[in-house]
Parts: structure tokens; C-alpha cells; sequence
């Protein structure tokens, strides 16, 4: 299906990572950060470490309001 796991491998007490496994990192690294950094935005910033609402519809759209929000101040600093 084209679909493969994207998961950073960390070293135990007892094996360092090998160089090969240090690189599959950075890969996984360069993508992850686009999505973790506007996750973390949405928490620190907007509030949404937990939900506000009771219920699968209220939540989904306190989410969906976060998300705007977050698009529009990300338009006015571009545009700024």
C-alpha cells in the first residue's frame, strides 16, 4: 500500500544506535517537526491541552476552531 512505519529508534542503557539508525533519525526527524511543532503550538499557546467539551462533536469542533485559528495567525504573519 505504500505505507511504511515512520518511527525514530532510540538506544537502550545497553546498545548505542548504529550510524545507519542515527540517519534513518534525521530523515524521520525533517518530517516529524512540521507536524509535532503545530501540535505543540496548539497546546502551549491556544490552550488545547484538553478538551473543553463532553462529546465527540463538541470536541471536534473545538478542534476545528484551534486549527483555524492557528491558519489565520500563521496568514497574517506570512502576509505581515
Amino acid at each position: 500500500l505504500g505505507v511504511k512505519p515512520r518511527l525514530m529508534r532510540r538506544p537502550s542503557q545497553y546498545h548505542a544506535l548504529t550510524p545507519r539508525q542515527q540517519h534513518y533519525n534525521t530523515l524521520i526527524a525533517r518530517r516529524r517537526a512540521a507536524v509535532e511543532t503545530t501540535f505543540a503550538t496548539w497546546k502551549r499557546r491556544m490552550g488545547l491541552t484538553r478538551a473543553r467539551y463532553i462529546g465527540l462533536a463538541k470536541v471536534t469542533g473545538q478542534i476545528l476552531l484551534t486549527a483555524m485559528a492557528f491558519n489565520l495567525r500563521r496568514a497574517a504573519a506570512i502576509t505581515a
